[in-house]
């Protein structure tokens, strides 16, 4: 049911979308994003596999920072490119 929503607004709100800044929809996704991170989770796997946690960690982390490297240095940015 929501694959069908999100299928839904991107089809029919797909123009508008495309007129929003990168920032804004970056944090529309980071919104509904934060949803997918469980705490509890993260402390039952550091509980039982302390290195799976670490590598859970590393993996978040390293997301994280190539997603920001990506959108600060994107071809398309003018800023970035002078």
């Amino acid at each position: 049911m929501v694959a069908a929503v999100a299928f839904a607004t991107l089809l029919f709100l797909a123009p508008v979308l495309a007129l929003m800044p990168h920032a804004t929809l970056a944090a529309v996704v980071i919104a509904y994003s934060i949803g997918l991170i469980s705490p509890k989770e993260m402390v039952a796997i550091r509980r039982v596999r302390n290195m799976e946690f670490r590598w859970a960690l590393v993996a978040c982390l390293g997301v994280m920072m190539l997603a920001r490297s990506r959108v600060s240095w994107s071809p398309s940015c003018s800023r970035c490119w002078g």
